[in-house]
């Protein structure tokens, strides 16, 4: 483990702090890797999830009876039938998953026994969503293009960047 001074090139603790005892804080399995990349990974995650979280409230919405088809499935049902509203509510606890997987990559908790789990599960979600991009982006619906094509873009870019930072380190 190595000091957080330290990570962020400050050799001599005194330069910072008088008392080296407040410097003395880890980090962990990130020495060596650059402190903005880290700072990058983890604002990515956090924006993943933020952006995640309004989808996820979406369907919901959607799986409630909301009058907002037109933005998803296609876009050929203003409230959508039973069996697309079941997929809504099992697409909210997808999205329950991909965040726990994404935040774990980017080491802001600690589930999995294994980080490599992680490791492989971001890259599995951006390629999840690189192909929703294309699905998004091929819709019948204007209204699903034009809102959910960028949605998708915009959290397989975070997704990406939390999937890189580890691994260039």
């Amino acid at each position: 483990m190595r000091p957080l001074a330290t990570a962020f090139g400050v050799e001599s603790y005194d330069r910072i702090w008088p008392s080296a005892e407040i410097a003395m804080v880890g980090v962990d399995d990130w020495a060596g890797f650059p402190a903005s990349r880290k700072m990058q990974a983890e604002i990515a995650a956090v924006a993943f999830c933020v952006v995640l979280g309004g989808l996820a409230v979406f369907q919901l919405a959607l799986a409630m009876g909301a009058p907002l088809g037109r933005f998803a499935w296609g876009g050929a049902h203003e409230r959508l039938p039973v069996g697309l509203r079941v997929g809504s509510l099992a697409a909210v606890f997808t999205y329950a998953l991909f965040a726990v997987i994404v935040l774990e990559r980017a080491r802001l908790i600690a589930l999995f026994p294994h980080p490599s789990i992680a490791g492989i599960g971001t890259w599995v979600i951006v390629g999840y969503l690189a192909l929703g991009v294309a699905v998004n982006a091929l819709s019948r619906s204007r209204p699903e293009r034009f809102t959910m094509t960028p949605l998708a873009l915009t959290l397989c870019l975070l997704a990406f960047t939390v999937a890189l930072a580890k691994a260039s380190s």
